[in-house]
């Protein structure tokens, strides 16, 4: 339902209003997530086979020819693993990306401190003893109304292009920071010491499959920050990049909500 008023007529103040059937946007909206969870399932499926028949092959190999002359199938056979796993990447960022537009919000009050919490241990406790431990420091982030899926991809996309994006060998430095905005919204800061983007990229950064100069070399498929922008502006935000004093870049997210608790 929309409305606005209307210039007084006689004296007497008076209103239009506008109601819209949205039932079938909405039947649009949950068929869109039923054929994005079948097409998941169907595409990723094959690809978990002939990874599962790959690894099963280097085994093999590893027992009939330990020696050098099995080396060469080995390393074969791991480029096909690597090629599966950048497939089904490809795959659930396509997905994303789709229903980042189309798929239903269902926003709530999110616990950003929780969440942001949750997807920093789930992006670093895998990290192998010796590899170089990144720097995370988390002030109080506070509430922001949201969908809390969307949301979580967001943020998992933000910390994991932090971490992923340093020089080789490098621990990651990130500070993860919150404000108030205007209008009771919440202002995420999302900072790095990394790489950075260059200027000439940053304006098309958030374009889809568009990768900056300075990141060749480094595995993603263009869509992340794509995804991220669709997701906020949906909520009514915006998101924006710059350079970070000193090094690295910035994300800014601006979400409704309650901000951070005094």
């Amino acid at each position: 339902m929309s409305g606005r008023p209307l210039a007084d007529v006689g004296g007497t103040p008076g209103a239009m209003a506008v109601f819209h059937d949205i039932t079938a946007i909405r039947e649009h909206e949950e068929d869109l997530t039923a054929f994005a969870g079948v097409v998941a399932h169907d595409l990723k499926a094959p690809l978990a086979t002939i990874a599962s028949y790959a690894d099963l092959t280097i085994e093999e190999i590893d027992e009939r020819l330990p020696g050098p002359e099995g080396a060469e199938p080995r390393t074969g056979l791991a480029r096909i693993i690597a090629a599966v796993d950048r497939a089904a990447h490809l795959i659930d960022d396509l997905l994303a990306y789709t229903t980042a537009r189309d798929a239903a919000l269902n926003p709530r009050t999110v616990d950003l401190d929780a969440m942001v919490e949750q997807v920093v241990a789930d992006r670093t406790g895998h990290l192998r003893p010796g590899v170089p431990r990144p720097e995370i420091s988390v002030g109080r982030l506070g509430r922001a109304h949201a969908d809390p899926a969307m949301l979580r991809r967001v943020l998992d996309n933000l910390v994991g292009n932090a971490l992923k994006y340093v020089p080789p060998g490098q621990p990651a430095h990130i500070a993860i920071n919150a404000a108030n905005g205007s209008s009771g919204s919440v202002r995420l800061d999302i900072a790095d010491r990394g790489i950075g983007i260059p200027d000439a990229d940053k304006a098309h950064v958030f374009e889809t499959f568009h990768r900056a100069g300075a990141h060749v070399g480094y595995a993603g498929t263009g869509l992340g920050l794509a995804i991220c922008r669709r997701i906020v502006e949906r909520h009514g935000g915006g998101i924006s990049i710059a350079d970070n004093p000193g090094g690295g870049t910035r994300f800014q997210v601006t979400l409704p909500g309650h901000g951070p608790t005094p």
